[in-house]
């Protein structure tokens, strides 16, 4: 029954954009904490922080 509705939703055009949509947009977030998390770690690693 699940299928069935998920199915219908990803012929749905508009609901199809809208699931692209929130997917390119967690993927943006994703992207955005990593490097911030790497710039953090460099910017403390350079500082000499964690030695």
């Amino acid at each position: 029954m699940q299928k069935e509705a998920f199915n219908r939703m990803v012929r749905d055009p508009e609901c199809r954009g809208r699931i692209i949509f929130l997917f390119r947009i967690l993927q943006i977030l994703v992207l955005f904490w990593i490097l911030l998390g790497v710039a953090l770690f460099l910017f403390f690693y350079t500082r000499g922080s964690f030695t």
